[in-house]
C-alpha cells in the first residue's frame, strides 16, 4: 500500500497523461472516481481478511519497497513459503513512470494501441516492446521533462482528511500504523 494521498494524486496525473477528461483533483475525490476509490484500503482489504483470514494476507508498505526492495522480496518469499534466498534482480526497478507528454495526441494513440493489443490477446507484443527498450525510448522522446506539478497544500490537506477514517480502520485491521502518512499534511 502507498500513502493514499500520493496514490490518488499519481492516479490523477496518470489520468491526465492518457488524455482522460478529469476535473480538479478535489472534484475527482468528491465524485469518488477511480482516482479516489482505489485509495480506500480498508474497504478493499476487508473482504480478503474475511475470506482468507488476516494470516493469509500480506500487506506491504510502498515506502519499504522503495527503500529496501531486497528485504521486502525476502519477506514476500518467506510469507509464500518459497526459498527466501532467491533474488529476482528486480529490486529498484521502476515500472510505469508517469510522463508529461510533449505530444498528447501521440500519447492517446499509444494508449489506444496498448488497449487494442490487450483486447486482442497480443500482450506478448507489449512485453517485446518493453524488453527491447522501445517503451523507454518512447517515454524519453515524448516526455516534456518539466517539473511534475506538485499537489497543492490545500488539496493535500483535503485529501488527507478525506482518507483519514479509512486509513485509521486499515491500520487497526492490519496492526500496522500507516497514520504517519496523513500527519505530513
Amino acid at each position: 500500500v502507498r500513502d493514499p494521498v500520493e496514490r490518488a494524486y499519481s492516479h490523477y496525473k496518470w489520468s491526465q497523461q492518457i488524455g482522460m477528461k478529469v476535473g480538479s483533483f478535489k472534484a475527482e475525490l468528491i465524485a469518488r472516481t477511480a482516482v479516489a476509490s482505489n485509495s480506500f484500503y480498508y474497504e478493499h482489504y476487508l473482504p480478503f481478511v474475511k475470506l482468507f483470514g488476516a494470516g493469509q494476507c500480506l500487506v506491504l508498505n510502498y515506502d519499504d519497497i522503495v527503500s529496501n526492495p531486497d528485504k521486502i522480496e525476502e519477506q514476500t518469499f518467506c510469507f509464500l513459503g518459497v526459498d527466501a534466498r532467491y533474488r529476482s534482480g528486480l529490486g529498484g526497478t521502476r515500472i510505469g513512470k508517469t510522463i508529461n507528454p510533449r505530444f498528447p495526441m501521440l500519447e492517446k494513440w499509444r494508449v489506444r494501441g496498448y488497449k487494442y493489443l490487450r483486447r486482442h490477446h497480443l500482450a506478448r507484443l507489449i512485453a517485446l516492446a518493453k524488453r527491447s527498450g522501445i517503451s523507454n525510448l518512447y517515454r524519453k522522446l515524448n516526455d516534456k521533462k518539466t517539473a511534475s506539478a506538485r499537489l497543492g497544500s490545500e488539496d493535500a490537506r483535503f485529501a488527507a482528511d478525506y482518507f483519514r477514517d479509512d486509513l485509521q480502520k486499515f491500520s487497526k485491521l492490519t496492526n500496522q500504523d500507516f497514520n504517519y502518512w496523513l500527519a505530513r499534511y
